[in-house]
């Protein structure tokens, strides 16, 4: 365990730098400076952050839901951490959500350990994946970790939107790791909407049984990731909503977590018949 914990470390020290990984990413153009405006600590190891525009000639940055921030950091760093709100509720908040996991790796370092309430960061948003309401109607959402984030985002922004069902299937270690608790819950009582959990090293708690549309003591698997499929390309929206003509098998498939799981997920799509069209991920972590 300690040989394991010093990998660890040693992975996040020498994680390649997000804006080279990322060169060749589209970013909007425009730079914002945002204000920390409060910093919640969501579990033991992640903080949350909410960042409201500096000051009355500044405004939040448009985006799409799945879209990061660059943040610009002193000596030079760049950070890249997932926007976990939805552009609706950016709208109606004036405030972005951008949540954090502790780790080595200097930009998440500099942020749990310098960033405070008052501090002001030069933000520009990127990234190629993103949740399009207009195209995207059945959504299966796969989240492990800290990878929920822009998860989130997609989901709240579906919530949003009459025409789309949507499935999350969030892994963590414990219920303790769960983040966005309450907005999960919500989401599960949703039409039209699920949230299961799959806790790695714990049992759920009896709230977790009875907040979420499901709760169990396993990791996702290509057979849970089957049933969901399945459930939803025979869900049926109703008519007005689910127009003679679209494939209801169209799924959209969007993961997010530590690459060895992105990458497995991936290989399960693929042997599970979901065209590549319909899986979107991103690889730079």
């Amino acid at each position: 365990k300690m040989a394991t914990n010093v990998l660890r470390r040693t992975r996040a020290l020498f994680r390649p730098d997000h804006a080279q990984v990322t060169a060749g990413v589209m970013r909007e153009p425009s730079l914002h400076r945002l204000t920390i405006a409060s910093i919640e600590q969501e579990t033991k190891d992640v903080k949350t952050f909410y960042l409201q525009p500096q000051d009355d000639l500044q405004t939040l940055p448009s985006f799409k839901a799945g879209q990061w921030l660059d943040v610009y950091l002193p000596n030079d760093m760049i950070g890249g951490f997932s926007i976990a709100s939805s552009p609706a509720e950016a709208v109606s908040s004036n405030e972005l959500i951008m949540s954090i996991k502790y780790s080595r790796h200097p930009p998440a370092h500099h942020m749990h350990h310098s960033a405070a309430v008052g501090t002001v960061l030069p933000v520009q948003v990127g990234g190629e994946v993103y949740y399009d309401p207009s195209q995207q109607h059945r959504l299966l959402l796969i989240a492990g970790g800290i990878g929920i984030t822009p998860l989130r985002s997609i989901l709240a922004q579906a919530v949003q939107s009459p025409a789309t069902a949507a499935t999350l299937m969030y892994s963590a270690a414990t219920y303790d790791d769960v983040l966005y608790k309450s907005f999960l819950s919500k989401c599960a009582q949703q039409p039209f909407q699920s949230v299961g959990l799959h806790l790695s090293q714990s049992v759920p708690t009896t709230d977790s049984a009875e907040l979420f549309s499901s709760a169990m003591h396993d990791r996702i698997n290509a057979t849970a990731i089957a049933t969901q499929l399945e459930a939803l390309a025979s869900l049926r929206l109703p008519a007005s909503l689910d127009p003679e003509g679209r494939d209801r098998n169209d799924v959209d498939v969007h993961v997010c977590g530590p690459p060895p799981m992105v990458d497995t997920v991936a290989m399960w799509l693929e042997r599970l018949g979901v065209p590549d069209e319909h899986v979107h991920y991103e690889r730079w972590w």
